[in-house]
Protein backbone atom coordinates (compact mmCIF):
# COMPACT_ATOMS: atom_id res chain seq x y z
CA UNK A 1 0.00 0.00 0.00
CA UNK A 2 1.65 3.56 -0.62
CA UNK A 3 1.66 6.29 1.70
CA UNK A 4 -0.14 9.30 0.87
CA UNK A 5 -0.71 12.76 1.87
CA UNK A 6 -4.10 13.24 3.63
CA UNK A 7 -6.32 15.79 1.73
CA UNK A 8 -7.13 17.30 4.64
CA UNK A 9 -3.93 17.33 6.95
CA UNK A 10 -3.97 18.47 10.24
CA UNK A 11 -2.04 21.59 11.25
CA UNK A 12 0.72 19.38 12.78
CA UNK A 13 0.52 16.95 9.79
CA UNK A 14 1.40 20.08 7.45
CA UNK A 15 3.82 21.63 9.39
CA UNK A 16 5.66 17.93 8.82
CA UNK A 17 5.01 18.58 5.23
CA UNK A 18 6.76 22.06 5.07
CA UNK A 19 9.68 20.56 7.52
CA UNK A 20 10.22 17.82 4.82
CA UNK A 21 10.29 20.18 2.01
CA UNK A 22 12.39 22.01 3.56
CA UNK A 23 14.85 19.14 3.97
CA UNK A 24 14.44 17.75 0.40
CA UNK A 25 15.29 21.03 -0.57
CA UNK A 26 18.47 21.04 1.40
CA UNK A 27 17.91 22.44 4.87
CA UNK A 28 18.96 21.76 8.34
CA UNK A 29 15.23 22.00 10.25
CA UNK A 30 14.53 22.32 13.79
CA UNK A 31 10.68 22.19 14.65
CA UNK A 32 8.56 22.98 16.79
CA UNK A 33 11.12 25.21 19.28
CA UNK A 34 9.92 26.63 22.57
CA UNK A 35 12.14 28.98 24.18
CA UNK A 36 11.53 29.58 27.61
CA UNK A 37 12.73 31.51 30.65
CA UNK A 38 12.75 29.68 33.53
CA UNK A 39 9.77 27.54 33.43
CA UNK A 40 7.20 29.98 31.42
CA UNK A 41 7.24 29.72 27.60
CA UNK A 42 8.65 33.20 26.05
CA UNK A 43 8.03 31.83 22.22
CA UNK A 44 7.22 28.76 20.18
CA UNK A 45 8.76 28.96 16.70
CA UNK A 46 7.18 26.70 14.12
CA UNK A 47 10.03 25.56 11.94
CA UNK A 48 13.75 27.19 11.41
CA UNK A 49 15.79 25.90 8.63
CA UNK A 50 18.98 26.67 7.58
CA UNK A 51 20.78 25.72 4.15
CA UNK A 52 23.08 22.77 4.58
CA UNK A 53 25.96 24.67 3.22
CA UNK A 54 24.72 28.02 4.80
CA UNK A 55 26.27 29.86 7.97
CA UNK A 56 24.21 30.66 10.82
CA UNK A 57 23.19 33.72 9.93
CA UNK A 58 21.46 32.44 6.67
CA UNK A 59 19.03 30.86 8.89
CA UNK A 60 15.08 31.49 8.05
CA UNK A 61 12.07 31.61 10.38
CA UNK A 62 9.10 29.95 9.41
CA UNK A 63 5.50 30.01 10.72
CA UNK A 64 3.09 27.36 9.17
CA UNK A 65 -0.61 27.75 9.37
CA UNK A 66 -2.88 25.11 7.46
CA UNK A 67 -6.12 28.05 7.93
CA UNK A 68 -4.38 30.45 5.87
CA UNK A 69 -2.87 34.10 6.00
CA UNK A 70 -4.06 36.56 8.52
CA UNK A 71 -2.13 39.92 9.73
CA UNK A 72 -1.99 38.44 12.95
CA UNK A 73 0.71 35.86 11.62
CA UNK A 74 2.69 37.80 9.86
CA UNK A 75 3.00 40.86 12.27
CA UNK A 76 3.57 37.76 15.06
CA UNK A 77 6.77 36.44 12.46
CA UNK A 78 7.86 39.69 11.99
CA UNK A 79 8.12 40.44 16.55
CA UNK A 80 9.98 36.94 16.16
CA UNK A 81 12.32 38.03 13.52
CA UNK A 82 13.06 40.94 15.16
CA UNK A 83 13.33 39.54 18.63
CA UNK A 84 15.52 37.19 17.64
CA UNK A 85 17.62 39.35 15.54
CA UNK A 86 17.10 36.67 12.36
CA UNK A 87 16.83 38.45 8.52
CA UNK A 88 14.38 36.07 6.71
CA UNK A 89 11.11 34.90 7.80
CA UNK A 90 7.99 33.38 5.53
CA UNK A 91 4.57 32.78 6.34
CA UNK A 92 3.26 29.24 4.90
CA UNK A 93 0.27 28.94 4.18
CA UNK A 94 -2.08 25.48 2.65
CA UNK A 95 -5.17 27.58 1.78
CA UNK A 96 -5.03 30.52 -0.18
CA UNK A 97 -7.51 33.60 0.96
CA UNK A 98 -9.29 34.99 -1.97
CA UNK A 99 -7.72 36.37 -5.01
CA UNK A 100 -9.15 40.22 -4.59
CA UNK A 101 -7.24 39.93 -0.59
CA UNK A 102 -4.31 38.24 -1.79
CA UNK A 103 -2.73 41.25 -3.24
CA UNK A 104 -3.09 43.20 0.19
CA UNK A 105 -1.20 40.29 2.24
CA UNK A 106 1.48 40.38 -0.35
CA UNK A 107 2.26 43.90 -0.23
CA UNK A 108 1.93 44.68 3.88
CA UNK A 109 3.85 41.60 4.10
CA UNK A 110 6.58 42.58 1.63
CA UNK A 111 6.72 46.13 2.92
CA UNK A 112 7.80 44.20 6.58
CA UNK A 113 10.61 42.21 4.57
CA UNK A 114 8.02 38.99 5.60
CA UNK A 115 7.61 36.19 2.28
CA UNK A 116 4.29 34.57 2.37
CA UNK A 117 4.15 31.28 0.42
CA UNK A 118 0.65 29.75 -0.49
CA UNK A 119 1.96 25.93 -0.36
CA UNK A 120 -0.41 23.60 -1.79
CA UNK A 121 0.37 19.55 -0.76
CA UNK A 122 1.13 19.32 -4.48
CA UNK A 123 4.99 17.90 -4.14
CA UNK A 124 5.95 19.87 -7.26
CA UNK A 125 5.20 23.20 -6.09
CA UNK A 126 7.86 23.13 -3.23
CA UNK A 127 10.44 24.94 -4.98
CA UNK A 128 8.31 27.82 -4.35
CA UNK A 129 8.95 27.60 -0.38
CA UNK A 130 12.78 28.01 -0.65
CA UNK A 131 15.81 28.31 -2.99
CA UNK A 132 16.86 25.05 -3.74
CA UNK A 133 20.33 24.28 -1.87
Amino acid sequence: MPITLPSSPSGEQYEDFVTASLKTLGYFTETRVVLREGRKEILELDVVATPINGRPSDRELFEVKKSGFSFTNIFKLLGQKIYLNIDKACLVSLNAPEEKYLKIYRNKAEEIDIRIVNLSLDTETITNLAPLQ
